[in-house]
């Protein structure tokens, strides 16, 4: 994780990287350090640094969205929703003239 991510960030989530991991290629693992509700905040975003073994290595950075999932904690209450459907009729004459050699609408 970026060190200059938001304290929010860094005290809700642990990134660990594992060079071994992913058949040698590397992987990094995020982990929650905490319970979520969706109804507080459902998006997450996490600055990854990202880095290869080169001399000298190069790195970068990224954003790791996290969307939190609801447990359907409140109650399902009944509902109704209206909807509205206007047929409008219009009529549109076209006249073609001939002296412009353009269409009137």
């Amino acid at each position: 994780m970026d060190p200059k991510a938001d304290d929010v960030i860094r005290a809700s989530f642990k990134v660990e990287s594992d060079t071994k991991g992913a058949n040698g290629d590397g992987m990094a693992i995020v982990s929650s350090l905490r319970t979520f509700n969706r109804e507080q905040q459902k998006e997450y975003l996490v600055p990854i640094v990202i880095k290869d073994s080169g001399t000298p290595s190069m790195s970068g950075t990224s954003t790791l969205t996290i969307i939190i999932g609801d447990t359907n904690d409140n109650k399902m209450q009944p509902g109704s929703k209206d909807i509205f459907v206007y047929n409008y009729a219009v009529r549109i004459s076209h006249f073609l003239d001939t002296s412009q050699k353009s269409l009137l609408v």
